[in-house]
């Protein structure tokens, strides 16, 4: 018998295999997608870090310069200010100390100036290493996010599809079997059938031949032992077997009847098997002298 539950169960397993095939495909494609453009990001954030990291190397050296400058300002201004204290006869005054002072202290702020500029430069570049690398982040996790959410969404759909189609082929299969059945069971009805109308047409025949094995049996006695001609011991014959007998048999039996009629008024009548026989009895089932050779 059909069993609609069995047949859906091994249709979704079919089907979650054909899914488990297809997805494991759409995953694979989310992979390859993914890996190029890691990548391109990669490769893009590689070569804008390499193009900072050079400018912090070079920035040591684009200070150099300033720094040489201001040793430069530095030993101009001594020695101007040696040779002014020279003409002035002030070599040994405070007031060239003061000055010499004044000379080391600008020295010291502009050379300080230059560092704080060097760290500012380096300090932005900086900054823009680590902007790139977070927006690198961000750009990472949000391709990720699309690429396999994409991959997700599509699964999803080809499993709700796929999970829809082993209903359909269920229900089909099941409608085939169901139809398969019923064709069976009609198929063994109609032998039945056939076989019970043989069987009731042999029982017909049978009871036909045995009919006719009585009917012949009784005409048989009646033409031998009361002379009777065939039509009318077939009459007779049949009357006592409770047979309805038409127009043509019932003038025979009817006349039988007188013929054998004769056999109660203890007429002598010749048979083929003797010169005189007893009285006839009328028709009986039960009390025909043929009745019990051949019940």
């Amino acid at each position: 018998m059909a069993d609609m539950n069995k047949i859906l169960a091994e249709e979704q397993k079919r089907y979650n295999d054909l899914y488990n095939t297809q997805s494991g495909q759409r995953t694979t494609a989310a992979d390859t997608e993914w890996s190029g453009i890691l990548g391109g990001i990669t490769a893009q954030y590689d070569n804008a870090k390499g193009e900072i990291e050079r400018q912090q190397a070079a920035v040591p050296g684009q200070y150099h310069a300033v720094y040489d400058n201001n040793a430069l300002q530095e030993a101009i201004g001594r020695r101007q200010l040696k040779e002014s204290m020279a003409r002035a006869g002030l070599t040994d005054s405070g007031l060239n100390r003061t000055q010499n002072t004044a000379l080391t202290l600008m020295r010291g702020n502009a050379d300080m100036g230059a560092s704080l500029q060097k760290q500012s430069a380096l300090d932005n570049l900086s900054a823009q290493l680590s902007k790139m690398a977070a927006d690198r982040a961000m750009q990472e996790a949000s391709e990720r996010s699309r690429i396999y959410s994409a991959a997700a969404s599509d699964n999803n759909s080809l499993y709700s599809q796929l999970m829809g189609q082993a209903g359909t082929a269920a229900t089909n299969r099941y409608n085939i079997d169901v139809g398969a059945e019923t064709d069976r069971y009609k198929a063994d009805q109609a032998l039945k059938q056939a076989q019970e109308q043989a069987a009731a047409e042999r029982a017909r025949l049978n009871a036909e031949a045995e009919l006719a094995n009585r009917v012949d049996t009784a005409m048989n006695w009646y033409m031998s032992n009361r002379d009777l001609s065939y039509d009318q011991a077939r009459a007779v014959a049949l009357k006592e077997l409770g047979v309805a007998l038409n127009d043509s048999q019932m003038k025979a039996y009817n006349t039988a009847v007188q013929i054998l009629s004769n056999w109660n008024s203890g007429s002598t009548i010749k048979t083929s098997s003797s010169s005189t026989t007893s009285a006839w009895v009328p028709p009986q089932i039960s009390s025909a002298p043929w009745y019990k050779s051949i019940w």
